[in-house]
């Protein structure tokens, strides 16, 4: 009784401390919202929104998904070998994407009818691909060392240093003063992050090298044999429709489902995706200790639905005036957005945190399958051209709840085979 309190009360204290943390970070550019969305226009904020996407699908492909073994071995010299490895992986990668982009950046670009203004920023892209990429490896690192209150302070500090410099950029009128001030979170979130893992690393040094991280790589080999394509074809799924829409539309009804997206995704970085970097240590731990996962997922998933059915009433029914309220009458149609869009928010509040158990248990194969499905179905949303905004709008909600209904299945069922396992 006394251990399964102690779990519990570890669990508890992990993610309280890494939600306030992530809730401050993601307070922060909420609040810095007010002034930038009327210092930039809804067409800035388009283009903005496709560089940001762009970063995030190629950061998924950049480290082979080797971020995510970092937390699995059981020796600390083998987790500190594949977070080198990853960070080597990813830093080649970075080259490889701004060899493309110099050679092929305007193809590209007219290719998927981005704005032409997002050609002047394409040679910065590489270097954001390196920087996120480098976050979640990380990330990973001190999620092993359950060093909770050192991933608060960088997601703190990073978020502060980008909405300054945006507000700073945006006040004197500086064309890309969004991206130009990203890039900078960025840079500050990676010089933190080295300065919070040197301690646990320097020790380990002497057992770090090529020949290591060689063995690991090929140890773990299946992450990236199973999962990066499909992982990669998911978070695209993620960043497709600000494609869609900016091809289907224009930059400046991307820059209005920028504003609703990133305004009803505070509560999933907020709580569910904190509490997924906590429950994947903590089932990780489970495992490697034949234990069951059920006791530590139910709860989760009970309090997670309580919550989402709260924020979608509201938001179904206020949505609208409070977007024009907050932001002024130039964002109404971003409000009308989150009545229809918050049903999607609201199931992936629930059923992304449980996504850990896919990692955790090394049940990748399961995951990849539904992460191509997934693709599949959201790419067929460009059969949708020449509809209106609403109708596509509905569509994408169908596609995403039946999707992510599915997924939870899944999650209960390999729980359930897990825990079965034990008895």
């Amino acid at each position: 009784m006394s251990n399964r309190f102690k779990l519990k009360s570890e669990f508890l204290k992990n993610s309280f401390t890494l939600i306030i943390g992530t809730g401050l970070s993601q307070t922060i550019p909420v609040l810095l919202q007010f002034p930038l969305r009327r210092m930039f226009s809804p067409s800035e904020f388009g283009v903005y929104a496709i560089y940001s996407s762009i970063v995030s699908v190629l950061a998924i492909l950049a480290n082979f998904r080797y971020a995510n073994t970092v937390l699995i071995p059981k020796k600390e010299e083998d987790g500190a070998n594949l977070m080198f490895g990853s960070l080597l992986i990813s830093f080649i990668f970075s080259l490889l994407v701004l060899l493309v982009f110099t050679f092929f950046g305007t193809s590209i670009i007219d290719y998927f009818n981005f704005p032409e203004e997002l050609e002047k920023w394409g040679f910065l892209i590489p270097l954001s691909v390196f920087l996120v990429s480098s976050h979640l490896t990380f990330g990973f690192w001190l999620s092993r060392k359950k060093e909770f209150k050192k991933l608060a302070i960088n997601k703190v500090s990073r978020r502060t240093a980008e909405g300054l410099f945006q507000i700073t950029l945006g006040s004197k009128a500086v064309k890309g003063g969004l991206i130009i001030g990203t890039i900078i979170g960025d840079i500050i979130n990676f010089l933190t992050y080295v300065f919070q893992i040197r301690k646990s690393v320097i020790p380990l040094l002497s057992k770090i090298s090529f020949a290591n991280i060689k063995i690991q790589i090929v140890r773990y080999v299946k992450f990236p044999k199973y999962s990066l394509l499909p992982s990669f074809l998911d978070n695209f799924s993620l960043m497709l429709p600000v494609f869609i829409i900016t091809d289907f539309y224009s930059e400046s009804i991307t820059g209005q489902y920028d504003l609703t997206a990133k305004i009803l995704s505070v509560p999933l970085a907020l709580i569910s995706i904190a509490l997924s970097q906590v429950l994947v240590q903590k089932i990780v731990e489970q495992r490697n200790n034949s234990k069951p996962i059920a006791s530590i997922l139910k709860p989760v998933f009970l309090t997670l639905l309580s919550l989402s059915a709260l924020g979608v009433f509201v938001v179904h029914f206020f949505g609208e005036s409070i977007f024009v309220f907050a932001f002024g009458e130039q964002w109404k149609l971003a409000g009308e957005l989150s009545t229809y869009l918050i049903f999607i928010y609201g199931i992936r509040f629930i059923v992304s945190p449980m996504t850990s158990v896919f990692i955790a248990l090394e049940e990748i194969k399961i995951s990849s399958i539904w992460q191509v499905c997934y693709f599949g179905a959201i790419l067929s949303l460009y059969l949708l051209k020449g509809c209106d905004l609403i109708t596509f709008i509905s569509y994408f909600i169908l596609i995403d709840v039946i999707a992510y209904s599915v997924y939870g299945i899944l999650i209960i069922m390999i729980s359930k085979k897990h825990d079965g396992s034990l008895s």
